[in-house]
């Protein structure tokens, strides 16, 4: 298979407005062009995501009061968008030829194969109308979690290159980037925290009542709070120094880096706050 990698900036991106469809379609032929073969990947799971909608709503299936098909299509759209980002980080980096592919390679497949054992358990616990517990379900689990920990031994290894080398970039989305993967990484330690007890719920049962779709839990602490905050900071932390330089765009670059910084660390505060909130059982919102 040859590279189909071609550096390209994000950042350079000058949209037309947001009213105006040129611009959409300009910033999804540049990740397209920073890898195809990611940008194929989220593409199908975003795919997938709406094909799990449309079951939703044919075919609920509810399993302990939640239907099979809600979590398949959050973490489509979740791992859908983060093959999109992780294109954009590849493009950026200065190491050409072999490793580049590897890396490529390596988070197409750890992705597909995590995104592959919802979609199945999902498909499996539908058609069995409850939960199930059979040695091929411990099977998909190791395997699920397998693919977690070699994914994340990844970003760290993006994350270390990424620190010291990439190019095209501005200060300030450098910047955006590096705090985004921290942030990123403290929230794949509270997903091992919620594998290592085998929940996400406190003082309260799992999927016990909790908000719609989200089902973030309103009678106990959740865990899936702060971690659904902090893995998404790979893309809140970039846009925020987007918007920043479009609202801002006279700011000297000291001035621009102290305001991603103070940006990361609102953002940090809040993650900390709802992990807090979570361990000591005390639920984000009540209805």
């Amino acid at each position: 298979m040859s590279s189909s990698v071609q550096p390209i900036s994000l950042a350079d991106h000058k949209p037309h407005g947001l009213s105006d469809w040129r611009s959409v379609y300009d910033f999804v032929l540049a990740i397209y062009r920073a890898d195809s073969l990611l940008f194929q990947l989220g593409s199908a799971l975003v795919l997938l995501a709406l094909i799990s909608t449309a079951l939703l709503l044919a075919y609920p299936a509810p399993v302990s009061n939640l239907s099979v098909w809600i979590k398949p299509i959050k973490f489509d759209i979740s791992f859908g968008t983060y093959a999109w980002t992780v294109a954009w980080w590849i493009s950026l980096l200065r190491n050409e030829g072999d490793p580049r592919i590897l890396l490529r390679r390596s988070f197409f497949f750890t992705i597909a194969i995590e995104v592959a054992c919802i979609s199945l358990q999902a498909g499996r616990t539908a058609i069995a109308g409850r939960s199930v517990r059979t040695p091929l379900d411990s099977a998909i689990g190791v395997l699920s979690t397998t693919m977690i920990f070699f994914n994340t031994l990844l970003v760290i290894w993006i994350a270390f290159v990424f620190w010291r080398e990439a190019y095209g970039l501005s200060s300030i989305y450098s910047w955006a980037n590096r705090l985004g993967l921290l942030i990123f990484l403290f929230g794949n330690a509270i997903g091992g925290q919620m594998l290592a007890h085998h929940g996400h719920t406190i003082g309260a049962p799992n999927n016990s009542a909790g908000l719609p779709f989200l089902n973030w839990s309103t009678i106990g602490g959740d865990l899936r709070i702060s971690h659904f905050l902090s893995i998404h900071a790979i893309q809140v932390l970039p846009l925020a120094a987007f918007l920043l330089t479009r609202v801002r765009p006279h700011w000297p670059e000291r001035k621009q880096r102290l305001a991603i910084f103070v940006t990361a660390s609102a953002f940090s505060a809040f993650v900390l706050l709802t992990y807090l909130e979570a361990i000591l059982g005390i639920p984000f919102l009540r209805p």
